[in-house]
């Protein structure tokens, strides 16, 4: 994705912050704030023909530390496989068959009188991909990812639906190919913004 996307993305989910933490925010008789699951999807991923799902529990009485699972599939545009792979013939197609990863997020308290607020992330996981294309074999790739990221909660709904925006650092560490004398490869590092929807219950 290009850094002028990536910085409009930016812009937009700063804008949407401001004008979301004045909105609904107020406890009321349906006031989840001290619940401590969390449930997200990106539906971006639709459109890649995609899915992924984090579950999120809160560890602390605060409410600002919570450990999950991820779980996530899509296929990978070509526009940027030159961000991630190296050796790439044109026309090759690559899938995310299969990520499961560990998920942390520290909240900060920013915006005490709001629940909106910052976090830093990381998550740890195993990735498996496919690579296919017209004139070779199959190609699976499976690696090791640590993922950095921070993020904003936007709360859109009272305290329960938000707007998870984020921007992940994913490091590539080691990986076995199905076939070792191929020349495609992964980079050790990108940069991916990330939007999901979360509902907390």
């Amino acid at each position: 994705m290009s850094n002028r996307i990536t910085k409009t993305l930016i812009s937009i989910f700063l804008i949407a912050g401001i004008n979301c933490n004045v909105l609904a925010q107020d406890k009321t008789p349906l006031d989840v704030s001290d619940n401590k699951l969390k449930i997200e999807f990106e539906p971006g991923l639709f459109f890649n023909n995609g899915r992924s799902l984090n579950c999120l529990y809160t560890v602390t009485p605060d409410n600002n530390f919570a450990v999950g699972l991820y779980m996530m599939a899509t296929d990978i545009p070509q526009e940027i496989h030159k961000n991630i792979f190296t050796n790439v013939m044109p026309d090759t197609k690559i899938r995310v068959v299969q990520e499961f990863a560990f998920n942390f997020r520290y909240r900060f308290n920013v915006f005490k009188q709001f629940e909106s607020n910052p976090y830093l992330g990381l998550i740890l996981g195993w990735e498996e991909l496919r690579f296919t294309h017209p004139t070779l074999p199959e190609l699976t790739f499976t690696t090791l990812l640590i993922t950095p990221h921070i993020g904003y909660e936007v709360y859109l709904y009272k305290r329960m639906l938000y707007l998870n925006s984020q921007i992940r650092s994913v490091f590539y560490v080691g990986g076995t190919k199905s076939d070792e004398s191929r020349p495609e490869n992964i980079n050790s590092y990108t940069v991916l913004p990330s939007i999901s929807i979360g509902l907390r219950i």
